[in-house]
């Protein structure tokens, strides 16, 4: 059997991530140290210095050290613009 004029079905393209021309940069320096948390949702720990590229928007960053009170701060994230969240536990 012979089928012409159809061509095999392509794959779902994946999703991609965000290049790096639509979105921006947060930048963690905390110490000692903290879980960061943005949105509600945990993202890592810091130290070591934590990057993480976002999408442009506002933020809820949450910094959390179990022996100390949590610190809290909106973020505003702009497209190809970094932004420097520091804090220091007292």
């Amino acid at each position: 059997m012979i089928i012409t004029g159809t061509k095999p079905a392509s794959p779902a393209k994946p999703r991609s991530a965000p290049t790096p021309a639509t979105v921006g940069t947060l930048i963690v320096a905390v110490q000692p140290w903290a879980e960061v948390w943005i949105d509600g949702r945990k993202r890592g720990i810091s130290p070591p210095l934590f990057k993480l590229q976002l999408p442009p928007g506002l933020y809820t960053v949450e910094l959390r050290n179990p022996d100390l009170p949590s610190y809290g701060q909106k973020v505003q994230i702009t497209t190809g613009q970094s932004v420097t969240l520091r804090h220091s536990f007292q």
